[in-house]
Protein backbone atom coordinates (compact mmCIF):
# COMPACT_ATOMS: atom_id res chain seq x y z
CA UNK A 1 0.00 0.00 0.00
CA UNK A 2 1.27 3.46 -0.88
CA UNK A 3 0.45 6.35 1.47
CA UNK A 4 -0.55 9.81 0.34
CA UNK A 5 1.46 11.87 2.79
CA UNK A 6 3.96 11.66 5.63
CA UNK A 7 1.36 11.74 8.40
CA UNK A 8 -0.54 8.81 6.88
CA UNK A 9 2.70 6.87 6.56
CA UNK A 10 3.65 7.56 10.18
CA UNK A 11 0.20 6.52 11.42
CA UNK A 12 0.54 3.20 9.61
CA UNK A 13 4.07 2.70 10.93
CA UNK A 14 2.96 3.35 14.51
CA UNK A 15 0.69 0.28 14.50
CA UNK A 16 3.00 -2.04 12.54
CA UNK A 17 3.05 -5.71 13.59
CA UNK A 18 5.05 -6.95 10.62
CA UNK A 19 7.76 -8.66 12.65
CA UNK A 20 8.34 -10.00 16.16
CA UNK A 21 9.86 -6.77 17.45
CA UNK A 22 6.40 -5.25 17.97
CA UNK A 23 6.03 -7.55 21.00
CA UNK A 24 9.00 -5.97 22.75
CA UNK A 25 8.80 -2.29 21.86
CA UNK A 26 7.34 0.54 23.88
CA UNK A 27 6.86 2.89 20.90
CA UNK A 28 7.59 2.72 17.19
CA UNK A 29 10.32 5.28 16.52
CA UNK A 30 8.99 7.39 13.66
CA UNK A 31 10.79 9.64 11.15
CA UNK A 32 11.60 13.09 12.48
CA UNK A 33 11.85 16.07 10.16
CA UNK A 34 9.97 17.85 7.38
CA UNK A 35 8.86 16.11 4.21
CA UNK A 36 10.70 18.88 2.35
CA UNK A 37 14.05 17.74 3.79
CA UNK A 38 16.93 17.70 1.31
CA UNK A 39 18.93 15.04 3.15
CA UNK A 40 17.89 11.87 4.96
CA UNK A 41 19.88 10.38 7.84
CA UNK A 42 19.18 6.67 8.37
CA UNK A 43 20.51 5.26 11.63
CA UNK A 44 20.52 1.58 12.54
CA UNK A 45 17.83 1.09 15.18
CA UNK A 46 16.45 2.78 18.29
CA UNK A 47 18.04 2.75 21.71
CA UNK A 48 16.19 2.67 25.02
CA UNK A 49 15.80 6.47 25.09
CA UNK A 50 14.25 6.51 21.61
CA UNK A 51 12.00 3.56 22.49
CA UNK A 52 10.49 5.63 25.30
CA UNK A 53 9.91 8.85 23.34
CA UNK A 54 9.38 7.55 19.78
CA UNK A 55 11.84 10.07 18.27
CA UNK A 56 15.05 8.91 16.53
CA UNK A 57 18.50 9.89 17.78
CA UNK A 58 17.48 11.85 20.84
CA UNK A 59 20.27 10.73 23.16
CA UNK A 60 24.02 11.37 23.12
CA UNK A 61 24.30 10.03 19.55
CA UNK A 62 21.69 12.53 18.43
CA UNK A 63 23.56 15.38 20.05
CA UNK A 64 26.74 14.28 18.28
CA UNK A 65 24.85 14.16 14.97
CA UNK A 66 23.52 17.68 15.55
CA UNK A 67 27.07 18.89 16.24
CA UNK A 68 28.21 17.36 12.95
CA UNK A 69 25.35 19.02 11.05
CA UNK A 70 26.32 22.34 12.62
CA UNK A 71 29.94 21.93 11.51
CA UNK A 72 28.70 21.12 7.99
CA UNK A 73 26.38 24.15 8.07
CA UNK A 74 23.38 21.94 7.30
CA UNK A 75 20.21 23.52 8.72
CA UNK A 76 18.22 21.03 10.77
CA UNK A 77 15.13 21.83 8.68
CA UNK A 78 16.97 20.42 5.65
CA UNK A 79 17.47 17.04 7.35
CA UNK A 80 15.10 14.20 8.21
CA UNK A 81 16.25 11.50 10.62
CA UNK A 82 14.90 7.94 10.75
CA UNK A 83 15.97 4.37 11.50
CA UNK A 84 16.48 1.34 9.28
CA UNK A 85 14.65 -0.63 11.99
CA UNK A 86 12.01 1.32 13.88
CA UNK A 87 11.51 -0.86 16.97
CA UNK A 88 13.94 -1.64 19.78
CA UNK A 89 15.24 -5.23 19.50
CA UNK A 90 15.38 -7.25 22.74
CA UNK A 91 18.96 -8.24 21.93
CA UNK A 92 21.09 -5.12 21.69
CA UNK A 93 23.77 -7.02 19.77
CA UNK A 94 21.59 -8.40 16.98
CA UNK A 95 18.88 -7.06 14.66
CA UNK A 96 16.64 -9.77 13.15
CA UNK A 97 16.73 -9.99 9.37
CA UNK A 98 12.92 -10.03 9.13
CA UNK A 99 12.84 -6.71 10.99
CA UNK A 100 15.25 -5.17 8.47
CA UNK A 101 13.12 -6.52 5.61
CA UNK A 102 9.83 -5.31 7.09
CA UNK A 103 11.14 -1.85 7.90
CA UNK A 104 12.78 -1.57 4.48
CA UNK A 105 9.31 -1.29 2.95
CA UNK A 106 8.53 1.67 5.24
CA UNK A 107 11.94 3.21 4.51
CA UNK A 108 11.52 2.89 0.75
CA UNK A 109 8.16 4.66 0.91
CA UNK A 110 9.66 7.39 3.08
CA UNK A 111 12.54 7.93 0.64
CA UNK A 112 10.15 8.11 -2.30
CA UNK A 113 7.95 10.59 -0.44
CA UNK A 114 10.76 12.86 0.75
CA UNK A 115 12.92 12.43 -2.38
CA UNK A 116 16.17 13.49 -0.67
CA UNK A 117 19.22 14.59 -2.63
CA UNK A 118 21.42 12.26 -0.54
CA UNK A 119 20.93 9.56 2.10
CA UNK A 120 23.43 9.21 4.95
CA UNK A 121 23.39 5.52 5.99
CA UNK A 122 24.85 5.47 9.48
CA UNK A 123 25.72 1.97 10.61
CA UNK A 124 25.71 -1.65 9.48
CA UNK A 125 21.94 -2.19 9.59
CA UNK A 126 21.24 0.99 7.62
CA UNK A 127 23.77 -0.01 4.96
CA UNK A 128 22.35 -3.55 4.68
CA UNK A 129 18.84 -2.20 4.32
CA UNK A 130 19.64 0.34 1.62
CA UNK A 131 22.37 -1.11 -0.58
CA UNK A 132 22.44 -4.79 0.43
CA UNK A 133 26.21 -4.59 0.80
CA UNK A 134 28.44 -6.84 2.84
CA UNK A 135 31.55 -5.93 4.76
CA UNK A 136 32.25 -3.83 7.82
CA UNK A 137 31.12 -0.22 7.72
CA UNK A 138 34.61 0.83 8.80
CA UNK A 139 35.94 -0.72 5.56
CA UNK A 140 33.24 0.89 3.39
CA UNK A 141 33.27 4.28 5.15
CA UNK A 142 32.75 7.13 2.72
CA UNK A 143 31.83 4.97 -0.25
CA UNK A 144 28.71 5.94 -2.16
CA UNK A 145 26.29 3.66 -3.98
CA UNK A 146 22.86 3.99 -5.55
CA UNK A 147 19.85 2.52 -3.76
CA UNK A 148 16.98 1.40 -5.99
CA UNK A 149 13.67 2.78 -4.69
CA UNK A 150 10.35 1.47 -6.08
CA UNK A 151 8.42 4.20 -7.86
CA UNK A 152 4.82 4.51 -9.00
CA UNK A 153 5.68 3.73 -12.62
CA UNK A 154 9.42 2.97 -12.68
CA UNK A 155 12.06 2.62 -9.95
CA UNK A 156 14.45 5.46 -9.38
CA UNK A 157 17.70 5.73 -7.48
CA UNK A 158 19.08 7.80 -4.65
CA UNK A 159 22.77 8.20 -3.68
CA UNK A 160 23.65 6.58 -0.34
CA UNK A 161 26.87 7.34 1.51
CA UNK A 162 28.16 4.81 4.06
CA UNK A 163 28.95 6.34 7.45
CA UNK A 164 29.60 5.21 11.01
CA UNK A 165 26.76 5.27 13.49
CA UNK A 166 27.34 8.14 15.96
CA UNK A 167 26.61 5.71 18.82
CA UNK A 168 29.60 3.62 17.69
CA UNK A 169 31.79 6.72 17.67
CA UNK A 170 30.78 7.42 21.26
CA UNK A 171 31.40 3.81 22.33
CA UNK A 172 34.94 4.04 20.96
CA UNK A 173 35.79 6.21 23.93
CA UNK A 174 37.61 9.48 24.34
CA UNK A 175 40.78 8.23 22.64
CA UNK A 176 39.17 7.65 19.26
CA UNK A 177 36.33 10.14 19.50
CA UNK A 178 38.00 13.09 17.82
CA UNK A 179 39.59 11.11 14.99
CA UNK A 180 36.39 9.18 14.18
CA UNK A 181 34.25 12.29 14.43
CA UNK A 182 36.55 14.26 12.14
CA UNK A 183 36.63 11.38 9.63
CA UNK A 184 32.83 11.21 9.72
CA UNK A 185 32.46 14.95 9.11
CA UNK A 186 35.05 14.77 6.32
CA UNK A 187 33.20 11.94 4.56
CA UNK A 188 29.88 13.77 4.93
CA UNK A 189 31.42 16.92 3.47
CA UNK A 190 32.71 14.96 0.47
CA UNK A 191 29.26 13.43 -0.01
CA UNK A 192 27.65 16.88 0.06
CA UNK A 193 29.99 18.04 -2.71
CA UNK A 194 28.89 15.07 -4.82
CA UNK A 195 25.24 15.73 -3.96
CA UNK A 196 25.66 19.33 -5.12
CA UNK A 197 26.98 18.11 -8.47
CA UNK A 198 24.16 15.60 -8.91
CA UNK A 199 21.58 18.25 -8.01
CA UNK A 200 23.04 20.53 -10.66
CA UNK A 201 23.08 17.72 -13.26
CA UNK A 202 19.65 16.26 -12.51
CA UNK A 203 17.68 19.30 -11.38
CA UNK A 204 19.53 22.27 -12.85
CA UNK A 205 20.07 23.87 -9.42
CA UNK A 206 23.49 25.60 -9.25
CA UNK A 207 25.87 24.04 -6.73
CA UNK A 208 26.56 26.21 -3.67
CA UNK A 209 30.03 27.05 -2.44
CA UNK A 210 30.96 24.91 0.58
CA UNK A 211 34.14 26.64 1.63
CA UNK A 212 37.05 24.26 2.15
CA UNK A 213 37.97 22.20 -0.89
CA UNK A 214 37.56 18.44 -0.47
CA UNK A 215 38.07 15.64 -3.01
CA UNK A 216 34.97 14.64 -4.94
CA UNK A 217 34.25 10.95 -4.19
CA UNK A 218 33.61 8.34 -6.86
CA UNK A 219 29.97 7.40 -7.33
CA UNK A 220 29.79 3.60 -7.47
CA UNK A 221 27.21 3.25 -10.23
CA UNK A 222 25.79 5.64 -12.78
CA UNK A 223 24.17 9.05 -12.44
CA UNK A 224 20.94 8.22 -10.57
CA UNK A 225 17.59 7.87 -12.28
CA UNK A 226 15.56 10.71 -10.83
CA UNK A 227 11.89 10.61 -9.94
CA UNK A 228 9.59 10.86 -12.98
CA UNK A 229 8.00 14.08 -11.77
CA UNK A 230 11.47 15.68 -11.72
CA UNK A 231 12.17 14.94 -15.37
CA UNK A 232 12.81 11.99 -17.65
CA UNK A 233 14.97 9.37 -15.90
CA UNK A 234 17.97 8.10 -17.87
CA UNK A 235 17.34 4.62 -19.22
CA UNK A 236 20.21 2.84 -17.51
CA UNK A 237 20.43 -0.65 -16.07
CA UNK A 238 21.60 -0.60 -12.44
CA UNK A 239 24.64 -2.67 -11.56
CA UNK A 240 24.01 -5.83 -9.54
CA UNK A 241 27.04 -4.93 -7.44
CA UNK A 242 26.61 -1.63 -5.55
CA UNK A 243 30.39 -1.24 -5.41
CA UNK A 244 30.98 -1.99 -9.10
CA UNK A 245 33.80 0.32 -10.22
CA UNK A 246 33.94 -0.85 -13.83
CA UNK A 247 31.27 1.70 -14.77
CA UNK A 248 32.52 4.44 -17.07
CA UNK A 249 30.41 7.13 -15.37
CA UNK A 250 32.57 9.07 -12.94
CA UNK A 251 32.14 12.23 -10.96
Amino acid sequence: MRYKNLEALKRAMSTCTGCELHKHRNLVVLPDGPVTAKYLVVSDRPGTVEDQCGIPMTGDAGRLLNNMLTVLELPREDVMVTNAVCCLPPDKDATPLDAITTCHDWLAQLIYMVDPFMVFAMGTTAVKSLVRAGGAVTQLLGRIALADIPGIMVPYQVPVVVLTNPAYILRDGDTGLDSLRHRQVYEMQKALVLADQLIEICHGIPAPSRGAQVPVPRLYGRIPRIKPDHGEPPQQKPSADPWDDTDDART
